[in-house]
Parts: C-alpha cells; structure tokens; sequence
C-alpha cells in the first residue's frame, strides 16, 4: 500500500500482479506488468485482454472453464485459451478495429457484408459428382455424362463440356459453390467464371492469346476452336497466354459459350 491509496501485491520483478488504485480499478497483470483484466468501476466495464464489456451483471473466473462474462438478460461471453465463446441475443460486436481469425470460421445462419468482400483466388468454381472412379486433376478439361456426372473430355467441340478442374498452376478457386463435407475424391470443383490454369493442346493447332479454346480428342485437354461452326456450345473459354506448339498449362479465361 501507498500513499496515492494503490494495494498491490507484487511479483520477485516489482510488477503489480494484483491492485486496486484509488479510483477502484481492479487489475489482474501478466508477469510483464500488462493488464489483462480491468474491472473500471466508474465505466461499468470489464476489459480482458484488450476486449471490453459492459459489466451489467457477473464475472466468474474459472480456471478449467476460462472467464465468463455475464449480463442480466443471460448473455455470455468466455474467454479460454482457444479464444472468445459469445453467446445471446446480444451477440459480439466490434465497433472500430479489425477482427482477425487464424483459423477457420463457421456462421450458422445469415452473414451481411456492408462493403467490398476482398478474395485472394482467381475463379467462381462448383463441385459436382465425379462418375465412377474417374480421377480428375487441377487443369483438366471435363464434360458431364448421361448421369449428370464429370468425367475427362477426349472429344473435340464436345457441347457438354462443364469447365476446367479448378486448382491448378498458381490460381486456387476464389468462391466454391455447392460444397459438401470434405475432399473424398467423388467431388471435384469446376471453374464457371474468372481465370484459371487450363490443360492445352497446340499440336494441330498454334494457340494466341485471345483465341477462343474448346474441348481436344486429348483426354482433359482444350484445343483452339478454329471452326466457329463447330464451336457454337462447345466453348470453354478465352486464352490469356500462348503456346505455339506441343502441349503445356496456360491460364485461360472461362466462359463457356
């Protein structure tokens, strides 16, 4: 205790791990010194770790369940070592500041973005079912069965092509559409729109940036669509880079036509 009204009970390193100042704060400090619990008395509120509430009700420190933070109306909020659990109608808000996850996040019900949503992929891709044990890899060119199912392309200017497998060169997918559960290898994600890397054949044909690409007699290869009569409904996209010859992996622009 001194003369400025501060209790504090100090470490070997002279830091206060627990005081009470003369206005009626509270604080719980690490061994550097740092807060990491807050009770402000005046404000009504609870800091820990940099996060503040309003203190409306109760605060319970648990040393298996973490710190619960509680109001009137039964909303909590706890914070453990794997981070925050918000429960209630009140929800979790965060006014001013970023909110960074390093890890996965999971809504269960709607999201509302109020501005631009940035993604660092390339194309909008959709998973379908994969026919019987057909292995499909990133950059192939794939058509859809009588099922309704993916399958490689080995004919030219074939109408039922779906897009490319998404994934390959250095253009993972931006969006995946219709996806369900983990990757077992009976669903493969087809890119519908935006730039992806793309399997092609220039053996019979030189390709140039901007030629219009459509399906090969080379199983999951595209091919330039040189016979616009042919090519009407077998389109699979816009090439964005050349290969004169032989074959290789170019980043194209899907939209099939």
């Amino acid at each position: 205790m001194d003369a400025t009204g501060l209790i504090a009970i100090n470490d070997a390193n002279a830091n206060n791990r627990f005081s009470v100042d003369a206005t009626g704060n509270l604080i719980v400090s690490d061994s550097n010194g740092t807060p990491t619990i807050l009770l402000n008395p005046q404000a009504g509120t609870i800091t820990i770790l940099g996060v503040t509430f309003q203190a409306q009700a109760t605060v319970t420190l648990d040393p298996g369940q973490g710190v619960t933070l509680a109001d009137a109306l039964g909303n909590t909020a706890t914070y453990q070592a794997s981070g925050w659990t918000v429960n209630g109608t009140a929800g979790c808000a965060i006014n001013g500041g970023d909110l960074n996850v390093n890890g996965n996040a999971f809504v269960t019900n709607n999201m509302t973005v109020q501005g631009d949503v940035f993604l660092p992929g390339a194309d909008c891709a959709e998973q379908f079912e994969v026919a019987g044990a057909t292995s499909l890899e990133p950059g192939m060119v794939v058509v859809i069965d009588d099922s309704g199912m993916l399958r490689e392309s080995d004919q030219p200017y074939d109408r039922r092509v779906a897009g490319v497998i998404s994934g390959a060169g250095t253009c993972p997918p931006g969006i995946v559409l219709n996806r369900h559960g983990p990757d077992d290898g009976k669903r493969a994600s087809v890119a519908l729109i935006g730039r992806v890397f793309c399997k092609v054949d220039a053996t019979m044909s030189g390709i140039a940036v901007g030629d219009l690409l459509t399906t090969s007699p080379v199983p999951g290869h595209a091919m330039c669509a040189s016979d616009s009569r042919l090519a009407f409904g077998a389109v699979l996209g816009k090439a964005l880079q050349p290969l004169a010859d032989g074959r290789g992996l170019i980043p194209i622009l899907v939209a099939l036509q």
